[in-house]
């Protein structure tokens, strides 16, 4: 019974499987360009909860961080994005759908949110074709934030701006190197089984 020997398929089919990460990337490469390209800008803030009588640092720690989280998913909020809208910032209205729920999908997907654990540091990204579009909106979205996070989340909570918004000098969205290099290992892996799937008892193959 012959079983495959797989350096030797490798070896001797390097080229083809080679070609097969070059081919699968190249197609990566090209459907990312299906999407518009868009700029990203980024802003932080840091959620200070702070301390009430009997409140120890660690705890306090874990309430700015519970709170961080809140504020994020508040932001994707029709309520948060109109505040966005009335802030007074050079918003261009007009690229936003005028179907409701197709308006809050489109608004979901200009927004990254992150918030390191163990901190209450939250990372805001506001994406847009428009590299100008998107540092009006983050500085929009900066803005409402800070004047108006306790009306979401009550309490004595304090919302720092940390860095000041910052947009991308190239587009970040989709991230075509990172497509690319899954593009890339993933043909390897497919060349790999196609040569698998193709090979013959021979000078491949050991017994």
């Amino acid at each position: 019974m012959f079983k495959p020997n797989y350096f030797r398929l490798i070896k001797h089919n390097w080229k083809t499987i080679i070609l097969f990460g070059i081919l699968v990337m190249a197609i990566a490469v090209g459907l990312s360009f299906i999407e518009p390209l868009e700029y990203g800008t980024t802003v932080r803030f840091l959620v200070i909860q702070k301390s009430v009588l009997g409140l120890d640092p660690y705890t306090a720690v874990k309430s700015s961080e519970r709170v961080a989280n809140n504020l994020a998913e508040i932001m994707y909020t029709t309520s948060f994005f109109n505040k966005v809208l009335e802030s007074g910032y050079d918003i261009d209205q007009g690229y936003f759908k005028e179907d409701e729920e197709k308006k809050r999908k489109q608004w979901s997907e200009m927004l990254g949110t992150q918030v390191e654990g163990g901190t209450g540091l939250l990372t805001i990204e506001v994406y847009h074709p428009d590299r100008a579009q998107s540092l009006e909106l983050a500085q929009a979205v900066a803005t409402v934030l800070s004047q108006e996070a306790r009306e979401y989340v009550g309490g004595d909570v304090q919302v720092k701006l940390v860095d000041d918004p910052l947009p991308s000098r190239f587009p970040v969205k989709p991230n075509i190197p990172l497509n690319a290099f899954f593009g890339f290992i993933f043909g390897l892996v497919l060349g790999f089984v196609y040569v698998v799937w193709r090979g013959k008892p021979g000078p491949a193959y050991g017994v």
